[in-house]
């Protein structure tokens, strides 16, 4: 068997869009009001400004009761705006920030058929 060529495996690469590997590939379009200088645009209602670092880098995970506050408190977030808290959505179709369960019904599916071809 012939070893594969650099010219052969240029041409089996994927087309589209080349993504730096230490990156997760961009998913959705922007949020509404989003620009380069505030990228979370209409999402930032669900966050709130978070200090760096894990919330058991910041405070005790025991409340006042002894229960764990990472049952209420969202974990802090590096955004590209910042470090920011995930607040609690009631979600559904368009209230919610990002993807969620509702992916863009135009985009492939990425597990294969089990139907008849």
């Amino acid at each position: 068997m012939a070893e594969p060529h650099e010219s052969d495996a240029d041409a089996q690469a994927p087309s589209g869009p080349q993504v730096d590997p230490t990156e997760v590939p961009w998913q959705h379009s922007a949020p509404a009001g989003a620009t380069p200088e505030t990228p979370l645009g209409a999402d930032s209602q669900f966050f709130e400004p978070g200090e760096p670092g894990t919330l058991a880098e910041q405070r005790d995970l025991l409340d006042d009761e002894g229960e764990d506050i990472r049952q209420y408190t969202g974990e802090p977030v590096e955004t590209e705006e910042g470090w920011v808290i995930p607040q609690q959505q009631n979600v559904g179709p368009g209230n919610q920030a990002g993807g969620g369960e509702w992916p863009d019904p135009e985009a492939p599916s990425a597990m294969p058929g089990t139907g008849p071809t």
